[in-house]
């Protein structure tokens, strides 16, 4: 019913616009017909008036101004020279009928000067007219309105609220318990919202019944709960509201070898055997008077039998119903043999972490001389950071034969068994170079390397694929160090020229040094004329990192973008731009593996 009053409100709304806006058209209609009707019948008349006036024909004259008798609406006409009445119909003149309407004067059509010719209209006349035709056209427009709206009254509550009608019955006889179906009307959205519904209260009789099944499962757990605790090596204590035990569970006194006396009525500080107070004890003294639930507070104290013991008790305040503070209930465990481990794996692993470090300098003091290296190379800047203090990313630079040769590896893994792999790959490397006479191409190399890693593994044509190899990337400098060759195995090198975007120079898809069976692909070769430019070569541990922000791998695509920002091929800073946005990159997000660059540029000398 409410809808349908709107419906009847919002249709007499409609009406009264556009009857509105019809009598708004239909009157200035009217006036601008009347007006073109009177303005023809002057022009028209005028003439002959001018004629038979100027013959004295005043009785032929009036007869002619009997043409506005035509107009219901015209009262009067006068015909007037420099203001006087020549001329009037009716005879009377306009001046002498009662005053009713508007004067219309109209002297375009006459020759003589200052003649013009003065109508009276009574617009009430044709307005009459017009208000009949708006009250027609209002009751019809209304009564198409108010059809159109009851049909759509009557098409929503046939469409719309009677499957809801259905629905909500549905839905307030049903119950958790016992979920009532609604009866679905017809395929449409209403249908979709009925279906869900449907779903719903299925989900739910089969959610109670799951409800009921853990509720009688949690009795028993609770059951459970009580008969292990009371077999359990913890023991249970009470304490007031000055901090002091009121009670212990006997568990305590088996394990301490203590009378109630040495307990019940002190307070844990006074049992602390340690330290006179230590800062955890403090602490939890202040939580404790502020009467805030605390856990895991440890101290010493000493036992029956003169031995110090280690405890850690948990505590939860206790109120009555006024809300005022009793004290405290909990629990507490003996935690003496874990505080000796706890101890002893801390001396190992301050032992292990004193070798690791040992072991990191030792690597570190492997890597090339970086004279050297500045000699081979040029201006060179290297990123060398091991996950682990040691690591497996590792460049080998050395003479084989006549020429130099720069090998930039990546081992399986990180850490200790990373930095085994790198002694082996450079111990291999340094048998090429000796027992090598004369120079190797890059894929020579990295054949020779693949065997020679193969066999320090152990590997052999019987056996399957190993778990352990490595990427790498070999380059080596023609003799006046004017050009370089590059071959890599999934390991690229980048060009960066002083001006202009970096290019990629892409490695061969393999990996040395798993599988002796493995057959490596023919290695593609770049030759490349050094002039002015720099190179970088990464391993994957920056590739792969993946930050916190985004949650994705930091990818080639990245690296080769962060290259081109850097203005000019400077070593120093694509190093330590590649550097912060690494940083960046990987915000709070756990660095996943080693990250060395190894940025050169042959043509600059230090």
């Amino acid at each position: 019913m409410r809808f349908f009053l709107l419906c009847l409100a919002s249709a007499t709304l409609v009406s009264l616009v556009a009857v509105a806006g019809f009598y708004q058209y239909r009157s200035s209609n009217t006036s601008n017909r009347m007006a073109v009707e009177l303005a023809n019948t002057v022009h028209i008349s005028a003439p002959l008036l001018e004629g038979t006036l100027a013959n004295d024909q005043r009785a032929e004259a009036r007869r002619i101004l009997r043409l506005f008798a035509a107009f219901h609406y015209v009262q009067c006409v006068d015909i007037l020279d420099d203001g006087a009445l020549v001329l009037s119909w009716p005879a009377i003149g306009c001046a002498k009928l009662p005053m009713v309407g508007e004067t219309m004067t109209f002297d375009q059509s006459f020759t003589q000067p200052g003649r013009v010719l003065t109508l009276r209209i009574d617009e009430s006349i044709s307005n009459r007219d017009l208000y009949l035709e708006t009250a027609l056209f209002a009751a019809t427009i209304f009564i198409i309105i108010l059809l159109i709206f009851c049909a759509l009254v009557l098409s929503f509550r046939n469409v719309v609220l009677r499957p809801l009608d259905l629905l909500k019955s549905a839905m307030i006889v049903a119950s958790p318990e016992n979920p009532v179906l609604a009866k679905r009307v017809r395929n449409d959205e209403l249908g979709a919202m009925v279906d869900v519904y449907n779903k719903l209260a299925a989900a739910s009789r089969y959610y109670m019944r799951r409800l009921n099944r853990y509720q009688n499962s949690l009795v028993k757990s609770e059951q459970r709960f009580k008969d292990l605790a009371e077999i359990s090596g913890d023991w249970f204590y009470e304490m007031d509201e000055n901090l002091n035990f009121t009670f212990i569970s006997e568990r305590f006194f088996d394990l301490f070898a203590l009378r109630d006396e040495d307990v019940i009525g002190k307070s844990h500080t006074n049992l602390n055997a340690g330290e006179a107070e230590n800062e955890m004890l403090r602490q939890h003294t202040k939580l404790m008077k502020r009467h805030e639930e605390f856990r895991n507070l440890e101290y010493q104290l000493v036992d029956g039998d003169g031995n110090v013991k280690w405890v850690s008790i948990n505590g939860k305040p206790v109120f009555d119903e006024a809300d005022v503070f009793t004290g405290y209930r909990g629990t507490g465990s003996d935690i003496t043999v874990q505080k000796l481990r706890a101890r002893l794996l801390e001396e190992t692993s301050r032992d292990i972490n004193d070798s690791l470090q040992y072991a990191s300098n030792i690597q570190r003091a492997l890597l090339c001389d970086r004279k050297y290296m500045t000699a081979i190379l040029g201006k060179t800047i290297a990123i060398w950071q091991p996950k682990d203090l040691v690591g497996g990313d590792f460049y080998w630079l050395k003479k084989i034969g006549n020429q130099d040769y720069l090998v930039f590896f990546d081992c399986t893994g990180h850490g200790v068994p990373g930095a085994f792999m790198t002694l082996i790959v450079t111990s291999v490397l340094d048998q090429i170079a000796v027992s090598t006479s004369s120079a190797l191409s890059g894929p020579e190399l990295m054949y020779k390397l693949h065997d020679g890693v193969c066999a320090a593994l152990g590997l052999s044509s019987d056996l399957s694929a190993g778990k352990d190899g490595l990427d790498c990337a070999v380059l080596r400098f023609s003799k006046d160090h004017d050009r370089l060759e590059f071959c890599g195995a999934s390991m690229d090198l980048y060009l960066v020229p002083e001006t202009g975007a970096a290019t990629r120079l892409r490695a061969d898809k393999a990996m040395l040094g798993y599988n002796v069976n493995a057959k490596l692909p023919d290695f593609k070769t770049y030759d490349i004329n050094i002039d002015t430019n720099s190179f970088v070569i990464a391993t994957d541990g920056l590739i792969t990192q993946v930050g916190s922000a985004e949650k994705r791998v930091f990818g080639s695509r990245r690296f080769a973008e962060a290259l081109d920002r850097v203005e000019g091929n400077d070593p120093s800073k694509l190093a330590r731009f590649l550097a912060k946005t690494l940083k960046d990159w990987q915000g709070s997000e756990e660095r996943r593996d080693d990250v060395t660059v190894l940025a050169f540029k042959p043509s600059q000398k230090d």
